[in-house]
C-alpha cells in the first residue's frame, strides 16, 4: 500500500521533467531574430519641395508683321546678335510703293480742289461787294424819287388851292397831277430795284457760305489724304523689319519667299532673347506643396544636358494662377538664374528642388527606422508634444529653442536592439522632414548609436515541430 503512495508523487515528477526538458529541448532549437540597422547621424537636414520647369529667357519679343507681302530678303538667323533697330527681314514692298504714289496723288488733287474752293470763296466775296454797293445806288435813287415824290405832292396842292381860286386853269393842274403820278411811279421802280438788289445781296451771301463750306471740304479731303498717304508711307516702311530690342534670335519661322498675312493676329516671324545672362524657369508645383514655396527661397536644378552639374537661382515670383492639365492643377513658382556661360538654353527641362527649410548640428534618424514595428510588440507610452526633452537632442540647441520646436513637433518611437538581442524602444519628438531623414528634437539617443530599420532573417526552427504532444513556445 504504501508502495503506491509515493508511486504517484514519483510518476509525476518524472513525468513533468519530460515536458520541462523536451520544452527546453525545443526551445534551444530556435534562432533569435537578426535585425538590420542603420546609425543616428549628426549633422544638418534639409526639407526641400520637387518640381519640373522649364528653362526660358526673362524677356523674349515675338517679332511680327503688320503688313502682308512675300518675304523678299533675310538678314538674320537662328542665334544672330541683333541690336534694336537692326534690319532682319524686307517684305516686297512694290505694291506699298504703288499705294504711296496714289495717296501722293490724292494729296496733290485735293490741294487742287482746295485751291478752287478758295477761288470761288474769292469771287463770292467780290460779287457779294458789288451787290452791296448796288444796294446802296438803290437805296439812294429811292431816297431822291421820295424827295421829288414829296416835292411835286407840295406843287399839287397848291394848285389846287389855286384852281378852287380861280387863279389856275385847270390844264395846269393836271400837268402837275400828271407829274406828281410820274414822281410816284418812279418812287415805286427805285424801291423795286432796291428790293431787288437786296434779293441778290442776299443769294450771294448765300453762295459765299456755300463756297467757304466747299473750302472747308476741300481742306478735310486733303487732310484725309495726306492721312492716307502716312498711313501708306508708314505700311512702305514696316516691309523692313526692325529688332525692337538688343538680343539673339532663338527662333526664326519664315523663309525667303514665303507668304506672310498680317490679319486680326500679326504672325510671329522671329523669337528675340533680350538677355540670355539671366534666364528663368517656370516651374510647375502641385498644389499640395505650393503653400510651402516662398518668394526669396533658394532652389536647386539640374538639366539634361548637363546630368553632373547643378545649378542655383532663388524664387522671385509664386503665380496665382492655376494651371490645369489632366485635372492636376499646379502653379508656377518663376525661379531666376545667373546664365553667365550661356550654357543653358531656352526650353530646357529643368529638375527643380525649392529649399523650404534647414536644420544644422542636430541627431537625425532614417524614416524607414521610425516606420519600423517588430510584430506582437508595442511601443508603449510615447512623448507629447510639450514634453521637456530627455537624454540626448537636437545638436545643442538652446531651451527655449528647443521648446518653440516642440510646439509644433509630432511624437514618434524608433527601436533599437536591446540586451538578449531583443527590440527596446525609444520613445521620441521628432521635427524636420525630408525624404530621407527626420530631425530629433528630443529623446533617448545619441550620435552613432544604430536603430532597427528592418527584420535580417526571421525566427526558425531548424525542426517542423516540437516533440510529439507539444506545441512550441508553450510550458506548462
Amino acid at each position: 500500500m504504501w508502495r503506491r503512495f509515493w508511486l504517484a508523487p514519483i510518476l509525476l515528477f518524472v513525468l513533468a521533467g519530460f515536458v520541462a526538458g523536451g520544452y527546453m529541448y525545443y526551445d534551444g532549437r530556435q534562432q533569435p531574430p537578426r535585425y538590420m540597422t542603420a546609425a543616428v547621424e549628426h549633422g544638418a537636414i534639409t526639407a526641400t519641395v520637387n518640381a519640373t520647369g522649364t528653362v526660358n529667357a526673362v524677356t523674349t519679343v515675338q517679332v511680327g508683321t503688320q503688313v502682308s507681302g512675300i518675304i523678299q530678303k533675310l538678314f538674320a538667323d537662328f542665334n544672330s546678335t541683333v541690336k534694336a533697330g537692326d534690319v532682319i527681314a524686307q517684305i516686297d514692298p512694290a505694291l506699298l510703293e504703288t499705294k504711296v504714289s496714289q495717296a501722293r496723288a490724292s494729296v496733290a488733287s485735293a490741294l487742287a480742289a482746295v485751291e478752287v474752293a478758295q477761288a470761288m470763296v474769292d469771287t463770292t466775296a467780290a460779287a457779294i461787294e458789288t451787290v452791296q454797293a448796288n444796294a446802296e445806288s438803290a437805296k439812294a435813287n429811292v431816297e431822291k424819287a421820295d424827295v421829288t415824290r414829296i416835292d411835286m405832292l407840295r406843287v399839287l396842292e397848291r394848285n389846287k388851292e389855286l384852281v378852287r381860286r380861280s387863279l389856275l386853269s385847270q390844264s395846269d393842274l393836271d400837268t402837275t397831277q400828271t407829274a406828281y403820278d410820274a414822281a410816284m411811279s418812279q418812287l415805286k421802280a427805285t424801291r423795286a430795284q432796291l428790293n431787288a438788289v437786296v434779293g441778290q445781296l442776299k443769294s450771294a451771301i448765300a453762295q459765299e457760305r456755300l463756297a467757304k463750306a466747299q473750302h472747308t471740304a476741300a481742306l478735310a479731303q486733303v487732310e484725309q489724304a495726306k492721312a492716307t498717304r502716312q498711313a501708306a508711307e508708314l505700311d512702305l516702311q514696316h516691309t523692313m523689319i526692325r529688332a525692337p530690342v538688343n538680343g539673339i534670335v532663338v527662333s526664326r519661322d519664315v523663309d525667303v519667299g514665303q507668304t506672310v498675312a498680317a490679319s486680326l493676329q500679326a504672325p510671329t516671324l522671329f523669337l528675340i532673347a533680350q538677355d540670355l545672362t539671366q534666364m528663368q524657369v517656370d516651374t510647375y508645383v502641385s498644389e499640395a506643396d505650393i503653400g510651402r514655396v516662398q518668394v526669396g527661397q533658394m532652389a536647386t536644378f539640374t538639366v539634361d544636358a548637363y546630368p553632373d552639374r547643378t545649378f542655383n537661382g532663388h524664387v522671385i515670383q509664386v503665380r496665382n494662377a492655376p494651371i490645369t492639365v489632366e485635372n492636376v492643377v499646379t502653379y508656377n513658382a518663376v525661379v531666376q538664374v545667373a546664365n553667365p556661360e550661356l550654357i543653358l538654353r531656352p526650353g530646357m527641362t529643368a529638375n527643380v528642388s525649392f529649399l523650404i527649410a534647414e536644420r544644422k548640428d542636430i541627431l537625425k534618424v532614417p524614416n524607414v527606422a521610425l516606420r519600423f514595428q517588430p510584430e506582437g510588440v508595442r511601443p508603449g507610452r510615447r512623448v507629447q508634444d510639450r514634453e521637456t526633452p530627455q537624454g540626448g537632442s537636437g545638436g545643442g540647441a538652446r531651451p527655449q529653442e528647443i521648446q518653440q520646436q516642440l510646439t509644433q513637433a509630432p511624437p514618434g518611437h524608433v527601436w533599437v536592439v536591446g540586451a538578449k538581442g531583443k527590440p527596446e524602444v525609444r520613445q521620441l519628438t521628432l521635427g524636420l522632414v525630408n525624404d530621407t531623414h527626420t530631425e530629433v528634437i528630443a529623446g533617448d539617443l545619441a550620435s552613432g548609436q544604430q536603430v532597427i530599420i528592418g527584420l535580417l532573417a526571421p525566427a526558425k526552427s531548424t525542426k517542423r515541430s516540437g516533440p510529439p504532444g507539444f506545441r512550441p513556445g508553450r510550458a506548462f
